[in-house]
């Protein structure tokens, strides 16, 4: 009687156990070191609009910013400050003219307007690939990929 039941604690536990390593490998790592500002491609985290050619995006590099308001290719330059305390300032900011139905175009102004006036960003989240760009004309969220957090044999 004494061995059935060192038998039947002994199965729980091994149940208990890989139900534990299942759950700890199926969550998502949490609380990872923020991305970098320049190489991924920060998509803004608005709901696409019926129409438009791509998700409005940025992406830094070297001093230069480049993307899509969702319909017209954004450029320009961006100065960060020389201590790492997240300011930044845009200049130069042009786009292309293409003719975009009005709602698309109203999104790709704002976010204009919202870079021209942006004195800060950060970056945070869980994941740490959220990009927040912050200033007198409003904030604009951005998200970016990152593809460790991908799962299955498309992600090796």
């Amino acid at each position: 009687m004494a061995s059935e039941k060192r038998e039947e604690v002994k199965r729980l536990v091994a149940v208990v156990a890989v139900a534990a390593v299942m759950t700890a490998c199926a969550m998502p790592k949490q609380d990872l070191p923020p991305l970098p500002l320049g190489g991924p491609r920060w998509e803004a985290a608005l709901d696409p609009v019926p129409g438009q050619r791509e998700k409005a995006y940025l992406q830094f590099a070297n001093g230069y910013v480049s993307g899509s308001g969702g319909c017209n290719r954004i450029s320009g330059t961006y100065h960060l400050d020389s201590v790492g305390a997240g300011a930044i300032v845009f200049s130069r900011l042009a786009g292309t003219k293409v003719l975009c139905p009005p709602e698309i175009q109203a999104g790709e102004n704002q976010m204009l307007l919202v870079m021209q006036g942006t004195s800060s960003f950060s970056i945070k989240g869980a994941f740490g690939n959220e990009l927040t760009l912050s200033g007198s004309a409003g904030t604009m969220l951005f998200v970016a990929d990152r593809p460790e957090l991908k799962q299955g044999p498309a992600a090796k």
